[in-house]
């Protein structure tokens, strides 16, 4: 990524690529042709640093831009989003959005909604975890009797 340097090289190839161009506008008729031929093909050359460089430097304003306004977006999402244990919700317009995975925002900042189950649970499909809300109820578990030798089998 360009820094401090590469803008410092920009400006020192224009300033030479102007001054070129001003020694030969200013060049009296006695110069010849071979001298003229050297000095455009060093005004060529210096133009041809000037547009690198300057590729350069709007590359980085473009990915300064783009960083910046990501930045904006994770603000306005952090004013937004709201943690009730055991995940996130996002609140607009006095209402809540979600839930999200308390994981993948923690670990990596991604608002991941997690998918509803039966009797309060909640799934992310990205990492896998499941989540139980306050009214979780785990499945009852009954246990079969046996039924002796005369099991099921007729034994």
């Amino acid at each position: 990524m360009p820094d401090i340097s590469t803008v410092s090289a920009l400006l020192t190839s224009a300033t030479s690529a102007l001054e070129i161009a001003k020694l030969i506008k200013n060049s009296d008729l006695s110069l010849k042709d071979s001298e003229q031929k050297l000095k455009l093909a060093e005004l060529i050359e210096a133009l041809a640093d000037v547009k690198v460089n300057s590729a350069e430097v709007k590359q980085t304003l473009l990915e300064k831009d783009q960083e910046i306004q990501s930045l904006k977006q994770q603000l306005i999402l952090n004013s937004e989003i709201v943690y009730e244990k055991p995940y996130y919700w996002t609140l607009k317009d006095d209402h809540k959005e979600g839930p999200f995975c308390q994981q993948c925002y923690d670990n990596e900042r991604k608002l991941i909604r997690l998918q509803g189950g039966n009797r309060d649970t909640w799934l992310c499909m990205t990492c896998k975890n499941t989540y139980y809300g306050d009214n979780y109820s785990p499945p009852k578990v009954t246990r079969v009797q046996s039924r002796g030798s005369n099991g099921w089998m007729g034994n």
